[in-house]
């Protein structure tokens, strides 16, 4: 298109031998004025007319993916500003650490540890518990399967 729109600019609705030929007559109908050349450049010119309207609808083919590329410019900006504000910690976290001064100064809160092994240590005892009673339990599961579906003062009767 852009090659067709310089070839076109370039014209001057005339060819160079017929702008040769205008330059030599004298402005005055003596007879030596050639014409020949008139229906050429009226097919020159609607030659031109069907590649300005071919170029019209390209360049209105190419408005619209301009402006659907735009439109998906602004939906990218706008993922990147959201992605671009992400810290990868929440705010508060993000608040804690600006509190913080990166020194061991004493300003860092570490209460929470001792908190934190009383639990794991209380969980580790829940734990063995309940293997325990898992233990206790699976004994009498087996027990249970040896019984014949009365007690033994019934059985004693029976």
């Amino acid at each position: 298109q852009n090659d067709a729109i310089a070839l076109n600019t370039a014209k001057t609705g005339i060819t160079p031998a017929q702008a040769a030929i205008v330059a030599n007559t004298s402005g005055v109908n003596t007879g030596d004025q050639d014409i020949s050349g008139i229906a050429t450049n009226a097919a020159n010119i609607s030659s031109n007319d069907t590649d300005i309207a071919n170029n019209t609808y390209n360049i209105s083919d190419n408005d619209d993916d301009i402006l659907a590329l735009q439109n998906e410019q602004t939906t990218q900006n706008d993922a990147i500003a959201l992605n671009t504000a992400k810290t990868g910690i929440t705010p508060a976290q993000a608040a804690i650490v600006a509190n913080t001064s990166g020194v061991n100064t004493g300003d860092q809160d570490i209460s929470g540890i001792a908190t934190n092994a009383a639990n794991i240590s209380d969980n580790d005892t829940d734990i063995a518990n309940l293997q325990s009673e898992q233990t206790t339990q699976n004994d009498a599961i087996a027990l249970n399967t040896a019984k014949t579906g009365i007690t033994p003062a019934q059985a004693a009767i029976v």
